[in-house]
């Protein structure tokens, strides 16, 4: 088969997200500078792109029940906290402004991958299913060293046999 991309800017583009009436593609982009989400038509051709994030986005995840909800994520503030938003599409526009779904501390929810999002969308679109991370326990502390004297030579015997 015949393998091209389906559109092609200078920019980075991922979170590809195409919706469940197959009818849009969401997917992060930074054309404007930084990471904002967008969507645009599918399969095309014609109709622009329609940026749907305000502050900048990433990880788009279409409401699994209707498609006509679009989540994402916002940037990480300076205390590090994060927002999951959504905002209602229409006709492949947003439909008013994204609202907080909740926040969350992004340094222990693994929401953030790329290129494609780290969290998933329960069928009835009203819980997420992310990676927790937690700290490795600490290491027991070295109470012994085993010392090696001349293993080349023991390797080199052990070898000949």
């Amino acid at each position: 088969p015949d393998v091209r991309p389906w559109f092609e800017t200078p920019y980075a583009e991922q979170w590809p997200e195409l919706s469940p009436d197959e009818q849009w593609m969401a997917y992060g982009s930074n054309a404007s500078g930084r990471n904002e989400v967008w969507v645009r038509p599918y399969p095309g051709p014609g109709g622009e792109a329609v940026q749907v994030s305000i502050d900048g986005g990433s990880s788009p995840a279409w409401n699994p029940r209707g498609g006509n909800e679009l989540f994402f994520l916002t940037p990480r503030d300076a205390a590090g906290k994060a927002s999951m938003l959504v905002v209602e599409i229409s006709g492949g526009r947003p439909i008013g402004r994204p609202t907080t779904v909740f926040k969350f501390d992004g340094s222990s929810l693994h929401f953030f991958c790329s290129p494609v999002r780290c969290y998933d969308v329960s069928a009835d679109g009203q819980r997420f299913y992310v990676t927790q991370r937690r700290p490795a326990p600490p290491r027991p502390p070295v109470t012994h060293i085993d010392l090696i004297l001349n293993w080349v030579d023991e390797v080199k015997a052990r070898v000949r046999k």
